[in-house]
């Protein structure tokens, strides 16, 4: 066998055959290019709750702009984010507006609600089904997201994956103005409303109130 030998000291010496040195020179060209393809590989795009921007870049996107809308709740979903608040309708009324989003910002749909006078969504939750809980008010009138009117009434409503309504109910106690500002599903079709009270007789300062509720659930 013929050998080449390789020293880098007086006290060491490598032998290497001859017949060793194209397997050694493919694995150095192989370890090479793993190093630069690991270069230049496109990083992972970053998980930032429900969106996903590529890392280092930011994620700013309008939506709406055909009437004055504001949005007031947001929350993660398995696509995305589904947003909500509301939208002035082509005769000046405030109406219920959701969004879903995807995880790159791109619009999916857009529902909105009104069955009677003004409504505005406050908090939206998934349902587990592919549709939501939505909670906020049903007003006479509305006109800032911080006023209370005597007519508001805590509205919360729950829609399918089309966006079709399944339920609605309204609750608030006699005597009283009640906007439902949050809410958080407990489970067996039930959740937990947080609501603004406001006593319409007295005047007094408003305070919030913790209302465990359902389908078939009422206050009167």
């Amino acid at each position: 066998m013929i050998l080449t030998t390789f020293s880098y000291s007086k006290s060491n010496r490598y032998e290497i055959s001859i017949l060793q040195l194209p397997a050694l020179l493919t694995f150095l060209l192989l370890a090479n290019s793993a190093i630069v393809l690991g270069q230049n590989q496109h990083p992972e795009p970053e998980v930032l709750g429900g969106i996903q921007p590529e890392r280092g870049q930011v994620l700013e996107q309008g939506y709406g702009g055909e009437y004055d809308e504001t949005i007031l709740g947001l929350t993660n979903t398995s696509f995305g984010v589904v947003a909500c608040g509301w939208e002035e309708d082509a005769t000046g009324n405030k109406r219920v507006v959701i969004y879903e989003i995807d995880s790159i910002g791109v619009l999916l749909n857009k529902y909105t609600y009104n069955t009677s006078g003004e409504q505005i969504a406050n908090s939206i939750f998934p349902d587990g089904l592919g549709g939501y809980y939505v909670a906020g008010r049903s007003s006479l009138s509305y006109a800032d997201f911080d006023e209370m009117n005597i007519g508001d009434t805590a509205w919360v409503f729950r829609i399918d994956n089309t966006g079709s309504i399944l339920w609605e109910q309204k609750y608030k106690n006699t005597n009283q103005a009640e906007v439902g500002m949050n809410l958080l599903v407990a489970g067996n079709g039930y959740f937990w409303l947080l609501t603004n009270i406001i006593n319409t007789q007295s005047g007094n300062q408003v305070r919030w109130g913790l209302f465990c509720g359902g389908e078939y659930s009422y206050k009167y």
